[in-house]
């Protein structure tokens, strides 16, 4: 995760509480996660028009891994959410050509510093007892770093002012599908 929260006024979220009070736990819930899908949708659009697209064989596959989905039981115990709790993650989560596209969300989000790196390799051959690692060989190279081209934090800036109507309108337009 990001870090990035967005909190509803208390007077807000006491009158959604007191209207909610008379529902099903999973009435509650199912209206929360449509207010929050309705919420995240601009967000997620924002995001797919600010994330840059290299040229070349892996273009454009962080921009197709970007997604908005419900976090599941495990998901939520995992990063220690009440039971109960109705979660949404908008982010790189599709996977594409079967990696996923995390990593890479973060490295773009955030860039990467200049460093000097070690990589070790194997390189084939016999077992020689006396040079335990003769068949390993390492190698340094300098990476020259990335600058941060961050898509993700833009996108949630922009749409902060709008969350909370949305969030309602969302909650609003399941509960009269319902009946409620």
């Amino acid at each position: 995760m990001n870090g990035f929260e967005i909190s509803i006024s208390e007077e807000g979220a006491e009158a959604i509480r007191k209207r909610l009070a008379g529902l099903e736990a999973e009435l509650q819930s199912r209206a929360v996660r449509a207010g929050l899908n309705r919420a995240g949708k601009p967000i997620l659009q924002t995001m797919q028009q600010l994330v840059p697209v290299s040229q070349g064989e892996d273009g454009g596959e962080l921009k197709q891994s970007l997604a908005r989905r419900s976090l599941s039981k495990n998901a939520r115990g995992r990063l220690g959410l009440a039971e109960g709790t109705v979660a949404v993650r908008i982010g790189p989560i599709k996977k594409v050509n079967s990696y996923s596209q995390a990593y890479v969300g973060r490295l773009v989000e955030h860039g990467v510093e200049p460093s000097t790196r070690k990589v070790f390799r194997r390189i084939g051959g016999t077992h020689n007892l006396k040079r335990r690692y003769a068949h390993i060989r390492a190698y340094t190279y300098k990476h020259p770093g990335q600058k941060a081209q961050p898509f993700m934090a833009p996108a949630l800036k922009r749409n902060a002012s709008q969350f909370q109507s949305r969030f309602y309108d969302g909650m609003a337009a399941y509960l009269k599908r319902k009946g409620v």
